[in-house]
């Protein structure tokens, strides 16, 4: 599945979880996505920010904020409820990605959309929600 086919699917309050190893392109795909959802901004790695908030001009499927989250960093959920991430997950008008997932799984909603990403002689992709 591709980011572009991914978006006729999505509205506002769904989580995409993107997990594989450095460099399998998960913000390569989360670039895709928010271009395909129209933002207009540069959508760079919150890898050391943590979160990067996106404000779209001509909201989608009731999507108007795309929250990007990269827990790579983070020690505890702690750390992620102190950079105010948990306000956007599940929320109404935001679609919330989060980069290495498995740190705040518990956080995270039942139906949340896990797409998994494995480097070898071509990417694979697995999504399952």
């Amino acid at each position: 599945m591709l980011a572009k086919d991914l978006v006729r699917e999505l509205h506002g309050g769904d989580v995409v979880a993107l997990s594989g190893n450095v460099g399998s392109g998960k913000t390569t795909f989360t670039q895709c996505l928010a271009r395909s959802l129209g933002v207009k901004s540069h959508v760079t790695s919150p890898t050391f920010v943590l979160m990067n908030i996106y404000d779209l001009v001509n909201p989608i499927h009731d999507i108007s904020v795309v929250c990007h989250i990269d827990t790579y960093r983070l020690e505890s959920l702690k750390e992620f409820q102190a950079i105010g991430a948990e306000e956007y997950i599940g929320r109404s008008d935001t679609l919330t990605i989060i980069e290495w997932p498995a740190k705040v799984k518990s956080l995270l909603p039942k139906d949340t959309i896990w797409i998994s990403f494995e480097l070898g002689d071509t990417l694979k992709m697995k999504a399952k929600r």
